[in-house]
């Protein structure tokens, strides 16, 4: 299956991270837009957490949850209004829980996808399953319908910048020759170098002094921008 990035702003991850730590099993609707890149792949920017609201629930505990319509067609009109994608988000907050997709979780997709791409008029649907972790919050996730892909990480843009990985993501091991990095800057900082894609335009004198420390700090996809052929 592909994999795609999910973008958030600080605000969008910190109510995320917050829904994830309740006692008992949330929901919320993501309004998400799409960026096509250049490859064919997508991307998808979460703009707006809107969380479904108490009096919806008729069922609520740490390992279930039921929910009205209401308590989602609102999120649909506006993710409607707004030309975005809606994906649905809910979490696993019990002790010692996962991410990781139940055969409930399976049912309830396969009834809400039909409705959310009817309602929204976006052509795909997603779905995100959010529990508490001691660095905030890990999560599985995917869309489906003309795109089918697994959301394998999340960048959290603000201030600093910050990368989670899937639960179910396989983290590649990270090379031996960068242990002095990792030992200066930690692992996820080494992890997030080699995930970014960085562009240098000019490749005169500093340009290509930038490109070559580019590489040795663990940058693996690099793209050079000169008018001149070599």
């Amino acid at each position: 299956m592909n994999r795609i990035t999910l973008t958030l702003t600080t605000e969008v991850a910190d109510r995320l991270t917050a829904l994830a730590a309740r006692p008992v099993e949330s929901a919320a609707v993501l309004l998400a837009r799409r960026a096509a890149l250049p490859n064919g792949g997508i991307r998808l920017l979460g703009v707006r957490l809107l969380d479904v609201p108490d009096d919806a629930y008729h069922e609520r505990t740490d390992t279930a949850l039921g929910i009205s319509s209401d308590g989602f067609m609102p999120a649909l009109r506006e993710t409607e209004h707004a030309g975005a994608t809606a994906i649905w988000v809910h979490t696993h907050p019990a002790p010692g829980s996962t991410p990781t997709p139940s055969r409930r979780d399976a049912t309830v997709d396969a009834q809400l996808a039909d409705t959310f791409r009817t309602r929204t008029g976006s052509r795909l649907y997603g779905t995100l399953i959010v529990a508490p972790h001691e660095d905030g919050m890990t999560f599985t996730g995917r869309i489906e319908g003309e795109y089918r892909a697994a959301i394998d990480r999340i960048f959290i843009a603000g201030p600093t910048f910050r990368l989670v990985r899937s639960f179910d993501s396989g983290t590649p091991a990270l090379p031996a020759l960068r242990d002095r990095q990792i030992r200066a800057f930690g692992t996820e900082i080494q992890r997030v170098l080699g995930d970014l894609k960085v562009a240098v335009v000019g490749a005169g004198g500093t340009g290509s002094a930038v490109a070559e420390q580019l590489v040795r700090l663990g940058i693996r996809r690099l793209t050079l921008i000169d008018p001149d052929t070599l």
